[in-house]
């Protein structure tokens, strides 16, 4: 009978990764040619029906004892349940200038990062071994760029302002609405491949130049140096190499000329950068209003008021783009849990040998996630940024407490 639900569930984890792949190209391809968003909602929510019973299977296998790990997971639940029923009972229903609630904001992205969650925590219970697909991991790569290119680009970067024109849903779409798909699809082919993960690499390079999130670019590198670090030296220096190359190349043949009508400019110009400088002037006020968002967060003080830039001015957007968010949306205990979080994933880390990722495509592609969205999160993104979640739904299932 134990053996027939171990099938059972594995087979189950199968189809949760085979759709989290296809949910992350239906993002995509739904953005590109026009064919709304819904359908990824859809699979992601079907992805954490799978989840759940997924997870129910290993209660059963283990007789429906609460372990501490799954116990930590539910506490989590309930005690972002709790946040959000007090800041709801507690806060006034404030809105920005287009309509949108700043409550409504954090309650769909914590509702949203809880769906993240119970997905990488059906991943962490399961210890399901996927062997390398060197085939498949070049047609994600190869397919992701053929989709990319479908969209009117500025040379090789879309132009977002082109996908708004003459469309129903009239979304102002940026790098964000695609972004964590993308990570999830490229890092799936680093993962799938380790004999040729030095080109998939440069391949998603190229494919995250593409999609334009230009702090995306610099994250994905040091979080792939920083893993061939830890697990494979001599493919950190010739990804090393190969990129130093590379970039030598582009800017002494096409690259200024190219970048100059791109937000990659900045980097080389000397240039100030607005994005970059309203971000610290962001943080800045931030830090006056966080003893206000101490116990529970306070999602309202989101709403931008004074920061001096009016096309701003009452929007949704006055959270730090690093993890003090953690603190100002869910309150200063979550802002601990986070750190806490990010500091025992790191020494679980340490302690993977390297002949287990060579066999382990699931841990592979978990430690490359959390690299990316560790860096991310303490420098770039903020907690609604759910590539997070889906790291710790799985990394906390592999604490020993």
């Amino acid at each position: 009978m134990n053996l027939t639900v171990i099938k059972i569930e594995k087979s189950i984890i199968v189809i949760i990764f085979s759709l989290l792949l296809i949910s992350s190209f239906a993002q995509i391809i739904g953005v590109v040619f026009d064919l709304g968003l819904r359908i990824t909602t859809n699979l992601l929510i079907l992805n954490t029906i799978f989840s759940i019973l997924s997870i129910f299977l290993y209660l059963r296998l283990n007789n429906f004892v609460i372990q501490n790990k799954i116990f930590l997971i539910f506490f989590i639940y309930i005690y972002l349940a709790l946040i959000l029923i007090l800041q709801n009972y507690l806060y006034p229903e404030l809105y920005d200038s287009t309509g949108r609630s700043a409550l409504e904001y954090a309650r769909s992205y914590a509702i949203g990062g809880m769906l993240w969650l119970t997905i990488g925590f059906s991943f962490g219970l399961a210890s399901l071994k996927i062997k390398e697909n060197q085939i498949l991991s070049f047609l994600i790569v190869f397919g992701l760029i053929l989709s990319l290119s479908f969209v009117d680009k500025v040379g090789l970067v879309i132009d977002y302002a082109s996908l708004k024109d003459n469309r129903a849903d009239n979304i102002d779409y940026s790098h964000l609405v695609i972004g964590h798909f993308v990570l999830i699809l490229v890092l799936s082919a680093l993962a799938f491949s380790r004999k040729w993960d030095t080109l998939i690499f440069i391949l998603g390079l190229i494919i995250f130049f593409m999609v334009g999130g230009r702090s995306d670019v610099f994250v994905f590198i040091l979080a792939f140096l920083l893993y061939n670090f830890l697990f494979d030296n001599k493919k950190m220096w010739l990804s090393l190499f190969l990129l130093i190359s590379i970039a030598f190349i582009f800017i002494f043949t096409i690259g200024v000329s190219f970048l100059k009508d791109t937000k990659f400019y900045f980097i080389i110009s000397g240039e100030k950068d607005d994005s970059w400088q309203l971000r610290k002037l962001i943080f800045d006020k931030n830090i006056e209003n966080l003893s206000s968002q101490f116990f529970i967060g306070n999602p309202n003080k989101i709403i931008t008021t004074d920061f001096g830039v009016p096309e701003l001015y009452n929007n949704i957007g006055a959270y730090s783009h690093n993890i003090v968010s953690a603190w100002q949306f869910y309150g200063f205990i979550f802002f601990i849990f986070m750190i806490l979080f990010l500091f025992f994933t790191v020494v679980k880390i340490l302690h993977i040998s390297r002949a287990k990722i060579k066999t382990d495509v699931v841990e592979k592609f978990f430690i490359l996630l959390f690299l990316f969205s560790a860096i991310s999160l303490l420098f770039t993104k903020s907690i609604i940024y759910y590539p997070i979640w889906l790291c710790m739904g799985y990394w906390l299932t592999k604490f020993k407490f």
